[in-house]
């Protein structure tokens, strides 16, 4: 075990280094345990693309669990209609996080990707790969001719709109 300085050593907070791919970063009380996430968590939708009109099917979100609170709040749509910004913020154990969360229309392939956006950079807690899931949910819900066809986030979507 390596055990890092100071914040000013590092320009991070206080760490161990547990192996190679596991850091565990302290902010105030509130731990996280990444492992090694390469890829951004993403859910792609397969199904009718081009008839989904993002500035009707996506609409703001209040979702509530034990573990978090979710709430999608603003949508801004591009002048194609082929993308939309959500903004979200993810409470978990009294930390907030806000980010946003793109959704990008693919009519020749005839899928959405819901991905987060890569301006923002949130820590990839439960909550905040629960608020993909969730925003995906409720898009399958509005709409039944979509189905799941590839995501990684595989224990935080609902079991019903899984692969």
């Amino acid at each position: 075990m390596l055990l890092l300085g100071s914040s000013r050593d590092v320009n991070l907070a206080p760490a161990i280094v547990l192996e190679k791919n596991a850091v565990l970063f302290w902010m105030s009380s509130f731990c996280y345990l990444l492992l090694g996430v390469k890829r951004l968590p993403h859910v792609v939708i397969s199904g009718d693309a081009p008839g989904i009109d993002l500035s009707q099917d996506l609409v703001p979100i209040s979702y509530k669990d034990d573990a978090y609170r979710i709430k999608t709040e603003d949508i801004y749509i591009e002048r194609q209609g082929n993308k939309a910004l959500i903004s979200t913020i993810v409470i978990e154990e009294g930390h907030p996080q806000t980010f946003y969360i793109l959704v990008t229309k693919n009519c020749t392939e005839n899928h959405l990707t819901i991905r987060l956006d890569p301006s923002t950079d949130p820590i990839k807690t439960c909550g905040v790969k629960r608020s993909i899931a969730v925003v995906a949910e409720d898009l399958i819900g509005r709409k039944p001719n979509l189905a799941i066809e590839r995501h990684n986030i595989q224990d935080y979507l609902d079991s019903t709109v899984s692969l």
